[in-house]
């Protein structure tokens, strides 16, 4: 394994980028050795690895898997942005003392289902590409969709990057959230590609004046979980989320329940 993606992976930093800026700085060392070379391979379970004279362990921690209501106005980021703060500013997450992976993102102004865990092999394969995991949104238009935008958006070839190949759209309601003016849709797409659905309805002249994650891999978020908090998932969804991904129960586990 690329050394960079065993850092990611084992919770040593929040990214392969995070992991390159480590190896440069000269903090890490294989077998004793201190590493430079950005391309470095290891062997898992033979070569020892040190960041900062740390051992990085693959079962450093006890693994956890949390469903976060992710508020507006909030960046999915280790990293602030000027005046702009990160969800691990917000109290529940603050007082955590060990690496928290995000699995996929929601912009600045996007809000709902985000799932955080340490389990860096799950975060991984939820977020390749090659395992084409489900996202659900429900979002806010300032006005109706046309016929002919509908199919529009349903065929795929609005964007200058490329087909979207599975984009599923069907007017909801949505009256619990309270009063709103415009026209609620709900989305399903299978790829996670940057700012996919906002540039999407951009490319139809169309407003989002909200997007709101309500499913992702199975996962439903919950009516009742407020903005800004989280809840552990059950056993049955980390069951299921591992089936997703086909990732072996002896592999899981010995990180803990």
């Amino acid at each position: 394994m690329r050394l960079n993606k065993y850092l990611a992976i084992y919770g040593a930093c929040s990214s392969r980028r995070a992991a390159d800026e480590l190896i440069r700085k000269g903090v890490v060392q294989v077998n004793g050795k201190q590493v430079l070379d950005l391309a470095t391979q290891i062997t898992v379970g033979q070569d020892e690895i040190l960041v900062a004279n740390v051992p990085v362990r693959t079962s450093s921690a006890p693994l956890v898997y949390w469903l976060l209501n992710k508020p507006r106005c909030l960046l999915v980021s280790h990293q602030a942005e000027e005046h702009k703060r990160t969800i691990f500013s917000l109290p529940m997450l603050r007082k955590i003392k060990f690496p928290l992976k995000y699995v996929g993102r929601l912009d600045y102004l996007s809000e709902g289902l985000l799932l955080l865990t340490n389990d860096g092999q799950l975060a991984y394969r939820l977020m390749h590409p090659s395992f084409a995991t489900e996202k659900v949104y429900e979002i806010l238009l300032h006005a109706k969709l046309t016929d002919e935008q509908m199919r529009a958006a349903r065929q795929g070839n609005l964007l200058p990057d490329g087909q979207v190949r599975y984009f599923k759209i069907s007017p909801v309601q949505r009256q619990y959230l309270g009063a709103s003016y415009g026209h609620w849709y709900r989305v399903v797409v299978h790829e996670g590609r940057n700012n996919l659905l906002r540039r999407v309805f951009a490319a139809l002249n169309m407003k989002v004046l909200r997007l709101l994650r309500v499913g992702f891999a199975g996962l439903q978020l919950d009516r009742e979980l407020v903005a800004g908090s989280y809840r552990q998932l059950t056993a049955v969804e980390i069951k299921n989320l591992r089936r997703l991904t086909a990732i072996p129960k002896d592999t899981c586990n010995k990180r803990g329940k």
